[in-house]
C-alpha cells in the first residue's frame, strides 16, 4: 500500500520591531535663537534621525559642556523644567521615522549671584550629549550664530552658579509638545536654519 504525504509549508510573517535610537542613526545640533530672561539662558538642541529606520527615544539626555581649551565645566546638574521656559515634558516614548527630529532643552545661570556678572565663570566652546539610554557621545563645537543675534544671547555665553542654580536639562519631546506647553514657543521657533551642527 502506497501513503501519499503532503507537506504544507506556511508562511510567517514577522513583524518588524522598533527599537530605541542609537547614537549612530543620529545627528547632534543646536538652535541659536536662545532664550533669555533673569539672567538665565535656556538653549534647544535637536536629534535627527538621519537612518532609513524609524527608532526611539525616551528620557532624558546626557549633556556635557566644554571650555575651548578641552576643559570640562564641572557644574550641579538636575532634570526637569528651567526658568525661562520651566516646562519638562517629562518621559514619554517619542517615535522618530527616517529624517525627524526630537527636541530638548538645556538651561543655566548666565551671571553669578552674589556679583550679578560673569566675570570668572566658565564659557563653553564645545558639548556633548548622550541620547536617552545611549553610552555614545554626539559632539558639536559652539559657534556664534551667521547673521544673528551674538554675546549674551546664544549658547557660548558663561555658565554661572555652578554649584547652586547649576544646569538643568529636559526630557526629550516634539516640537509641538513644546510649543502646546510654552507660550511664547511657535513653530517658527523650530526652524531649520536656526539650527547649526
Amino acid at each position: 500500500m502506497y501513503i501519499s504525504t503532503t507537506t504544507t509549508t506556511s508562511s510567517i510573517q514577522q513583524s518588524s520591531v522598533v527599537t530605541r535610537c542609537h547614537a549612530s542613526q543620529l545627528s547632534f545640533s543646536y538652535s541659536w535663537n536662545s532664550l533669555i530672561a533673569s539672567a538665565q539662558l535656556n538653549v534647544m538642541f535637536r536629534y535627527t534621525n538621519t537612518s532609513s529606520v524609524t527608532c526611539t527615544l525616551y528620557g532624558y539626555p546626557g549633556i556635557e559642556f566644554y571650555t575651548a581649551n578641552g576643559q570640562p565645566i564641572i557644574a550641579k546638574t538636575h532634570r526637569g523644567g528651567f526658568y525661562p521656559t520651566s516646562y519638562d515634558p517629562g518621559p514619554h516614548l517619542v517615535t522618530l521615522t527616517p529624517g525627524t527630529n526630537v527636541y530638548f532643552y538645556v538651561g543655566w545661570g548666565i551671571t553669578s549671584g552674589p556679583t550679578g556678572t560673569n566675570q570668572g565663570c566658565p564659557v563653553p566652546a564645545s558639548v556633548k550629549s548622550y541620547p536617552p539610554n545611549s553610552y555614545t557621545q554626539l559632539s558639536l563645537t559652539l559657534q556664534p550664530p551667521p547673521n544673528g543675534p551674538s554675546g549674551e544671547r546664544w549658547v557660548g555665553t558663561a555658565i554661572c552658579n555652578l554649584n547652586t542654580i547649576g544646569i538643568g536639562a529636559s526630557a526629550v519631546a516634539t516640537s509641538s509638545t513644546f510649543i502646546a506647553h510654552v507660550n511664547y514657543l511657535n513653530s517658527s521657533f523650530f526652524t531649520p536654519s536656526y539650527f547649526l551642527s
